[in-house]
């Protein structure tokens, strides 16, 4: 007998969770912003249709808006779908945000600094750990802002929009710590100032490029000559 597995043209396959793992409340970021060193930075993030957060940093700080969340890991399957998409490549396993509650603003930077390079990427706070995120400067993938021939007049300004933040949820497994990575979808807005006369940013778009983790500018400074 020969048995053979078939599936409409327009079904695709999808990642779905399986057998939950993990379970964990952990901070996650719904807003990170950096601001350039000697400058400013104020940023929005759009928590749903009706409510919105808003924060500002200056002078080379860097601040985020922590949520504490109920966080669910899984084993990964990949099953069919009806209708047209795009068949997934499914990871071992699958991180799946869930209710929060506690809002809590936290400093990741002092003022004063002048790379982002060195940004913390999981943090402990008030008992709780965090998810790991990416809000620190890695390449300057972005444009350059340099303000060296402004003789200390005017200021510059940039604008960028985010979808959405990438982060990776911690969990044990077999004895060994692992992760799983989750898309948070929010539409956020940032807004940055740089005072003229002042040197040159390097700029490393975090929405740039396929692994992007999602979200503003982060900036290495360099003094005029």
């Amino acid at each position: 007998m020969v048995v053979s597995v078939s599936w409409a043209p327009l079904d695709h396959f999808e990642c779905r969770p399986g057998t939950v793992v993990a379970q964990d409340k952990l901070l996650t970021p719904l807003l990170m912003l950096n601001a350039p060193y000697g400058g400013n930075a104020s940023g929005t993030v759009h928590e749903s249709a009706t409510s919105s957060w808003s924060t500002t940093v200056h002078n080379g700080s860097a601040a985020a808006l922590f949520v504490l969340r109920n966080w669910s890991v899984a084993r990964s399957l990949r099953v069919l779908a009806a209708g047209p998409g795009t068949n997934a490549a499914c990871p071992e396993f699958l991180a799946t945000p869930g209710f929060y509650n506690e809002y809590l603003s936290i400093d990741l930077l002092p003022a004063n600094s002048t790379s982002d390079a060195a940004e913390p990427t999981a943090l402990e706070y008030s008992g709780y750990g965090s998810v790991l995120f990416h809000n620190g400067f890695a390449n300057g993938d972005g444009i350059t802002m340099a303000t060296c021939t402004w003789n200390g007049l005017g200021h510059g300004y940039l604008r960028t929009t985010s979808s959405h933040i990438t982060v990776e949820v911690p969990f044990s497994w077999n004895g060994t710590t692992a992760t799983a990575k989750s898309t948070l979808e929010y539409v956020a807005n940032y807004s940055y100032e740089f005072p003229g006369g002042a040197g040159t940013w390097s700029i490393d778009d975090l929405n740039l490029g396929t692994n992007a983790p999602g979200g503003g500018y982060a900036f290495t400074f360099t003094p005029c000559p």
